[in-house]
């Protein structure tokens, strides 16, 4: 199954109410000028994600279903050559998961993030008396 993509937001906030599969945020010290999901070790086919380079500290989201490899682009120094970093292995996005990746000057941080259990939504903590 190919891995399906839609770019969903820049600012934080999910269109429809849906949360997107997979939350991006740029740790490294390189402002990142393209972003690519793919379902295989190949990203020659992918279609760049950002509508614009994804500034340092920046966050994007986006919504991938099954394997999904991710490669994010940078210059190699200010107007130098432009270096390419994709994930050895891919993720596999399953419906109602949602992944925050965090990239790095030449690595990646994925961590699968867990849904709160319905019955932690609130407190239920009695009052002092």
């Amino acid at each position: 199954m190919a891995a399906r993509t839609a770019l969903l937001l820049l600012t934080g906030i999910a269109l429809l109410g849906a949360e997107p599969s997979l939350q991006f945020e740029n740790q490294s010290q390189y402002t990142l000028l393209e972003l690519r999901i793919h379902d295989g070790p190949s990203y020659a086919a992918a279609e760049n994600i950002l509508g614009q380079p994804l500034d340092i500290g920046a966050t994007v989201s986006a919504d991938a279903e099954g394997p999904a490899y991710i490669t994010f682009f940078r210059e190699k120094f200010h107007r130098g050559p432009i270096l390419a970093f994709t994930m050895p292995e891919p993720i596999v996005v399953r419906e109602g998961q949602r992944y925050r990746i965090t990239m790095f000057d030449q690595s990646f941080r994925v961590v699968l993030e867990e849904p709160a259990p319905a019955e932690s939504a609130g407190c239920s903590c009695s009052g002092a008396r």
